[in-house]
């Protein structure tokens, strides 16, 4: 019936001339721009590139002409050997990381850091048999008594590394911090802002059962949004918004990771080749254009946004293939929407469904 159907409409448009009314939106274009479409080269000279290389003409064999596709082989160039330079960094930074979190004459506390620092930053795949061996050895090690002399900053990050790679790290570390009379936390740690940050992201690893730290969410962020209101614009400032607009292990990990890296660089700076390298693997990723805007131009621009959303579900570099398989699928999607919504009068989308039906 819906095959016959669209057989009589497709006659009927065959017959008339007129151009159909189309539900156009004009969807605004894409903020990002090209902005993911290179590296850091010279803007000026891109855009220099692009423009002669667009008013050359593709059967024009001018010196002009020439002088044109030599700059932008020139581009080509320079862009694989900025990729290939910014690869060999990244070996030899991990190479420095490496030897760093093997390195048996590390105090516990400033191992932990530095894995902590490589977790948040989104770099645990490059080096995960390395720093598993080394937790092994540091959760056999350490106990609720190595705490006893322990502040409340250092505490959160141990507690923290632990559960994230899957320990059962006791939430009973805590209770040193908790007045003995009353049953409530010591108001002096109010005063510990960097504690009471690593103490509130502690808390959003509680599992069922854990009272301190359902306590401890309460207690933590409303210090923190009372100490928020009193801050002057500073890094400690954008630690705190930071930490209050959503916990991180709820989040995006490469977009935590990116505000990590700057709102935490002095803590991160203590490692030199940790914030180079963390630096470099931002600048290694980029996408490439798919042209729907020239073929679909009532598609929306949203391929940045799309390819971001599946980084949440595949991160590591390993998952390359699933990350283009899946965001194509998604771009599909949103091609049929905007087909449907935005393009497509009644007769096309009957059309059209008509095929996908004989299709599947």
């Amino acid at each position: 019936m819906a095959t016959t159907e669209a057989n009589i409409i497709l006659q009927a448009n065959s017959q008339s001339t007129v151009e159909p009314v189309r539900p156009l939106v004009n969807f605004p274009p894409s903020i990002w721009g090209g902005r993911f479409l290179s590296f850091s080269l010279d803007h000026a000279l891109r855009a220099q590139i692009n423009y002669e290389h667009k008013t050359c003409g593709t059967y024009t064999h001018s010196c002009k002409t020439l002088m044109c596709r030599l700059k932008y082989t020139f581009y080509l160039i320079c862009k694989k050997e900025q990729l290939e330079a910014h690869g060999k960094a990244m070996d030899r930074l991990k190479g420095q990381l490496r030897r760093l979190i093997l390195n048996t004459a590390i105090d516990s506390n400033e191992k932990l850091s530095l894995i902590y620092s490589i977790y948040r930053l989104g770099l645990t795949y490059l080096f995960s048999k390395d720093i598993d061996s080394q937790l092994d050895k540091l959760f056999d090690y350490l106990n609720v008594q190595s705490y006893h002399d322990a502040d409340l900053y250092t505490l959160s990050i141990h507690f923290q590394v632990f559960r994230n790679f899957g320990y059962r790290f006791s939430c009973d570390v805590f209770n040193k911090f908790k007045d003995c009379s009353s049953g409530e936390f010591k108001e002096d740690i109010a005063m510990d802002v960097r504690g009471l940050i690593s103490f509130y992201e502690s808390a959003q690893l509680r599992i069922r059962g854990e009272s301190i730290l359902d306590e401890a969410i309460e207690f933590t962020e409303t210090r923190l949004k009372t100490i928020q209101k009193t801050l002057q614009p500073s890094t400690l400032a954008q630690q705190v918004k930071h930490v209050l607009e959503g916990p991180y292990n709820r989040g995006h990990p490469m977009l935590d990771a990116r505000k990590y890296l700057v709102n935490f660089e002095e803590e991160i700076s203590r490692f030199d080749s940790l914030l180079t390298l963390a630096k470099v693997h931002f600048n290694y990723l980029w996408w490439k254009d798919t042209d729907l805007q020239v073929k679909m131009p009532y598609v929306r621009d949203r391929v940045p946004e799309l390819y971001v959303w599946i980084l949440a579900m595949f991160l590591e570099p390993c998952y390359s293939q699933a990350r283009i398989i899946t965001t194509k699928i998604l771009l599909l999607v949103l091609v049929l929407h905007d087909t449907y919504d935005a393009y497509s009068t009644i007769e096309d989308a009957r059309l059209l469904t008509s095929a996908i039906n004989r299709w599947t």
